[in-house]
């Protein structure tokens, strides 16, 4: 049965009116772009399910450890295991060496308690507050994957801040024959703007990228014949230039691709490391498509982790440690290691205090990476809270810490070293009048 326009909008490519699409003809083959003389991209790398910070980043000193031992029970990692970040007073989980070591060299920075935030609060103020004080529907996973990836306070809106910061630099670097917001893990809120649409990259090139698997080959029969199809109803209309445009951006992504050359950084195969070798392979790629700017999504998951947590949750961080070290190398093959800035968001933190499974429930502030040349690193930014069940962070009793950095903060920093003006900061991130200052000193 054909798909509905909706869904073929869902499942394609690309959406369908593109203004890039008027360009297509100058197609990419023979990579006569004028070099880029200022790039720079941003890649987020979303942590799906609410991965564990407190394992990832925990206090070595007595006290703190102390406290953190207590409250962590049979989660606890052991003290002597965990890897020291130089110069402070923290660890990192035994499963990332390769971040440590990042950490180490001063291009990789942790941004303690981060999180959805509507404006400044206190635990004193928490359990009074209105529905509009504070982000809507906390500890749900899609409104708050929604909310981390738009840093609005309610999940209803459809712009994300990586789209929204295209369509703030955009005018000022055109020439791209592709969107400069691509998504290598689906459909994703963040790379689409007011104004622009992103680009979800398919998993091979030179095809639609059907998700219907056995009836993909009469999805694309469909679409062939749609195409050729003479009719004056507008939906057939719609669909056919939906079906032209996707064979036509497809066309320069696949002549693009094939200019790419292979790097000595090694990814892992499927998953986080294919998809953030794509990334690489773009960003190798960007003086052939005239990109000057790019902003990317790639994703990890799920960290859900409710039971048996312990060695899933080490196989995940392991993974996202190699790999981000991996694109470290690839950045550094092609010199532009100063010049790509990554991060990881998630949906949330875990409760600090373990369940009854040996897997923790959903809670709120977390602590993120940030990372690339130009990260003002070995260092930890924000206020690292209390690890005390019930203490003066903990708006719970089982460890769900109010986040003392906003998502908005965060990013506001991150779109400014992009190249986006201060005063098209507030547009992009509704919520940042609220916050005084937002200089974290990241970049």
């Amino acid at each position: 049965m054909l798909m509905t326009r909706r869904k073929l909008l869902q499942s394609s490519m690309f959406a369908a009116s593109f203004p890039f699409i008027e360009r297509c003809s100058r197609l990419v083959g023979s990579a006569q772009t004028t070099a880029a003389s200022d790039y720079k991209a941003l890649v987020c790398v979303f942590l799906f399910g609410g991965n564990d910070a407190n394992n990832l980043l925990v206090p070595t000193d007595q006290m703190n450890y102390g406290l953190y031992a207590n409250a962590r029970g049979q989660l606890a990692l052991p003290q002597s295991q965990l890897l020291q970040l130089p110069g402070t007073s923290f660890g990192v989980h035994p499963s990332v060496p390769e971040i440590q070591s990042l950490f180490s060299a001063g291009n990789l920075a942790f941004v303690a308690n981060a999180g959805s935030l509507v404006s400044p609060l206190t635990k004193a103020q928490y359990p009074s507050s209105s529905p509009g004080q504070i982000p809507q529907n906390l500890f749900s996973h899609p409104d708050q994957v929604a909310i981390m990836q738009t840093a609005a306070p309610t999940s209803s809106v459809i712009q994300g801040w990586g789209g929204n910061i295209i369509d703030a630099i955009s005018p000022s670097y055109p020439g791209s024959t592709l969107p400069l917001a691509v998504s290598y893990n689906g459909a994703a809120t963040y790379i689409n703007g007011k104004n622009s649409v992103g680009l979800i990259a398919p998993s091979q090139t030179g095809s639609f990228p059907c998700s219907e698997g056995n009836a993909c080959n009469a999805v694309e029969s469909a679409m062939q014949k749609i195409q050729v199809c003479s009719d004056s109803v507008l939906l057939v209309q719609q669909d056919q230039l939906i079906s032209s445009n996707m064979s036509s951006v497809d066309e320069i992504y696949s002549k693009a691709l094939s200019q790419a050359t292979p790097f000595k950084a090694q990814f892992s195969s499927g998953g986080i490391g294919s998809e953030l070798a794509q990334v690489a392979r773009m960003i190798q790629l960007r003086q052939v498509i005239g990109a000057q700017r790019q902003v990317f999504f790639v994703g990890l998951g799920s960290f859900d982790t409710h039971a048996n947590q312990l060695a899933y949750h080490a196989t995940l961080l392991s993974q996202l440690s190699s790999n981000l070290n991996a694109f470290a190398e690839s950045l550094q093959e092609m010199n532009v290691y100063n010049d790509v800035t990554l991060f990881t968001l998630s949906d949330f933190n875990r409760t600090l205090q373990p369940n009854s499974s040996g897997g923790t429930d959903h809670a709120w502030g977390s602590h993120l990476i940030v990372m690339g040349g130009a990260v003002k690193g070995k260092n930890i930014y924000g206020t690292f809270p209390t690890l005390e069940l019930g203490g003066p962070d903990d708006v719970s009793t089982v460890g769900r810490f109010l986040p003392t950095t906003s998502i908005s903060q965060m990013g506001a920093n991150l779109a400014s070293w992009f190249g986006v003006p201060d005063g098209q900061l507030p547009a992009i991130f509704p919520t940042l009048g609220n916050f005084p200052n937002y200089e974290l000193g990241l970049l």
